[in-house]
């Protein structure tokens, strides 16, 4: 088997200069770009996977600049258990539960969880991590990590999206209270209508994917808005009409598509003009399929909201 080749030497031999000027391997402004620039030509940047503390040593920095947000609390034995099993070409699934069931109980988020893991298998020039690697990390993460939250809730504790029957409780909240304050609920809320494109997609990917949606999802509607998958193809969010909403909706096209290609995306718009409700807008939820996320108005009656959101599940 030949050698297997990563962005992160081991030594100074080789290293890109800009990690030795960030002071590397605690790499102060050093973006994550720069990473996957280097993951082009792996061949310039190598660790040596037979060394299981080079291993670790590369494999931490790499964390830290994908963005782990505690780097004082990145080891833990389970990662050298896992540097070993790597170096020693040994069993991988069961090194990675321990890792997944640590993670959680430190309170490590699964979304840093997963990308930790992304970082590690960057440094081995794997394009990702296999899939059994991650269903055996997430599946350990879960068990963990889900146990607080048994007490029953609405949402689902993957995406963090509410269901389908919360998300018309909520419909039906809002146009009593616009009934009793005399007011019109398509003045004063809309809904913002996500495609999934998992339409053929494998169930582990399209979970993967759902994962990273809502998580895009929750970075730019952070506040009281609810958030709701209509079934496998759908994403819905309730939200208050506000003349901040096109921007909203324009930033997370621009995060659909960061968390895709990877890419910055600048506004298509100038002098910071934005869309007007209503407005389609090209996304990428995942590997280049082309989406829409758009504002849909709010009918004047429940029934018809109701209507509204059968037609968007379809």
């Amino acid at each position: 088997m030949p050698e297997q080749r990563g962005p992160w030497a081991a030594t100074g031999a080789g290293v890109d200069s800009r990690l030795v000027a960030a002071g590397w391997p605690v790499r102060t402004g050093f973006d994550p770009m720069t990473l996957r620039a280097a993951l082009a030509e792996p061949d310039e940047f190598c660790v040596e996977v037979s060394d299981p503390a080079a291993l670790r040593l590369a494999w931490r920095g790499a964390a830290l600049v994908i963005g782990w947000a505690r780097p004082q609390d990145w080891w833990c034995v389970e990662v050298d258990a896992v540097c070993e099993a790597v170096a020693g070409r040994r069993e991988l699934l069961g090194m990675f539960s321990r890792l997944g069931r640590a993670r959680a109980e430190a309170g490590v988020g699964l979304g840093e969880t997963l990308d930790d893991v992304a970082a590690l298998y960057a440094v081995l020039a794997e394009r990702a991590a296999p899939a059994a690697v991650v269903r055996a990390l997430a599946e350990a993460w879960v068990e963990v990590g889900f146990e607080p939250l048994r007490v029953g809730t609405c949402e689902d504790p993957l995406t963090g999206l509410t269901s389908a029957a919360h998300l018309r409780t909520r419909l039906a909240e809002v146009y009593r209270e616009a009934e009793r304050e005399g007011g019109s609920v398509h003045a004063t809320h809309a809904l913002v209508v996500v495609p999934t494109g998992l339409d053929g997609v494998a169930r582990w990917d399209g979970l993967l994917r759902r994962l990273a949606l809502g998580e895009c999802l929750r970075s730019v509607f952070s506040g009281g808005e609810t958030l709701a998958g209509l079934g496998p193809s759908v994403v819905v969010g309730l939200v208050t009409r506000t003349p901040l909403l096109a921007a909203m909706v324009e930033a997370l096209r621009r995060r659909l598509i960061e968390v895709a290609t990877g890419t910055a995306v600048r506004g298509e718009t100038e002098g910071g003009g934005a869309r007007g409700a209503g407005d389609t807008v090209t996304g990428v939820p995942g590997d280049g399929e082309p989406s829409r996320v758009w504002v849909e108005g709010l009918p004047g009656g429940l029934s018809e909201a109701y209507a509204v959101l059968e037609d968007l599940a379809r």
